[in-house]
């Protein structure tokens, strides 16, 4: 008898057995019914496989488990039960392997040249080899994953907003809460500038801050982020991914704020799109169909509320998913005498 001759319940049993994530990619390549078996492994039993080996094959750790998951726990919070089974499934891992070749390298690689050894490695860097010299210390591949779940876990918060409008999406529960957000970066890009907080900013001795109030041994996350999101090159790349879909809006307009953060920071899929070679066309057609929702909104009705950011010279931002912006509130003491107000 041959093994594929066996009922297909008892080649379902199969992969629950197995104890390598590759075995398990090795098998569902076999026969159509093994294929079957592998395909309907359970969420849970999939993710024990892939926990199993991270620090083989989802490096870093644990960022690459993290992106690879965040956006089922964000359909979990926003109360929408059809992605709870689907995120995991075999072919979401086969897919986010082949990622890391088309997303996580090159860009890390870009990442240094931006803000890591490779740019330090400028001639003349400090008298004029760069046009943004600074201190900055950065890990690339720990950056990039940053970015990544930033738009895994609020990426649907954007796309409510801009499809369905501020009263639409608000109504509808479709938005994660701002505190979530500013909770993400201030515990998931820890710096240690942003250690202790300031007033109208808490962070809570938990987490990578854990009984260091001071902030002592903490990287310099934040930072590192906020010199990648503002720098030339990472603005440059981006207006050349907005321009594939029409030109930007007003300057100074809160439409211009939200069409140039929202685009960079929807994802793993779409980070890759600062190379020209990794835009294609269902890419393509993503961030057109962003512009059209943004051009539909009303300038007034749909206006995201304004946040006060309460440092010694205050300035406003939008309740509105804006990376670059959250990154910017954690810092603020590094730069606006926040320090005063600690």
């Amino acid at each position: 008898m041959l093994l594929t001759d066996l009922p297909q319940e008892l080649l379902d049993l199969i992969p629950h057995h197995i104890t390598l994530i590759e075995d398990l990619l090795s098998l569902s390549t076999t026969t159509r019914a093994l294929r079957a078996a592998c395909t309907e492994l359970p969420p849970n039993a999939l993710l024990r496989l892939c926990a199993a080996q991270q620090n083989v094959f989802f490096r870093p750790t644990p960022h690459y488990l993290v992106a690879l998951t965040c956006r089922q726990l964000a359909h979990s919070a926003l109360s929408s039960p059809e992605g709870v089974e689907t995120l995991r499934a075999l072919k979401e891992v086969r897919e986010w392997h082949n990622l890391r070749f088309a997303v996580v390298n090159p860009t890390a690689n870009w990442l240094d040249q931006l803000a890591g050894a490779q740019w330090y490695a400028t001639p003349n860097f400090w008298n004029g080899g760069v046009s943004d010299a600074a201190t900055i210390s950065v890990e690339p591949e720990r950056a990039v994953f940053q970015i990544a779940v930033y738009g895994e876990l609020f990426g649907e918060s954007v796309e409510s907003y801009l499809r369905e409008g501020k009263k639409g999406a608000g109504a509808k529960g479709k938005m994660l809460p701002r505190e979530v957000r500013m909770d993400y970066v201030k515990y998931c890009v820890p710096d240690w500038v942003c250690a202790g907080g300031y007033r109208g900013l808490e962070v809570l001795e938990t987490g990578p801050y854990r009984g260091d109030g001071e902030g002592e041994g903490l990287p310099s996350d934040q930072i590192a982020m906020n010199h990648i999101l503002n720098c030339r090159r990472w603005r440059d790349a981006w207006a050349a991914v907005r321009a594939t879909a029409g030109p930007d809006f007003p300057d100074g307009s809160w439409k211009q704020e939200v069409w140039q953060r929202s685009v960079e920071s929807l994802g793993m899929r779409m980070l890759g799109m600062w190379r020209p070679e990794a835009r294609t066309n269902e890419l393509t057609r993503k961030v057109a169909e962003i512009r059209g929702w943004i051009e539909a909104l009303d300038d007034v009705d749909d206006k995201p509320d304004a946040v006060v950011v309460p440092v010694k010279q205050q300035w406003r931002t939008y309740d509105f998913p804006l990376f670059a912006k959250e990154v910017l509130i954690c810092v603020q003491k590094y730069w606006n005498g926040a320090f005063e107000n600690a």
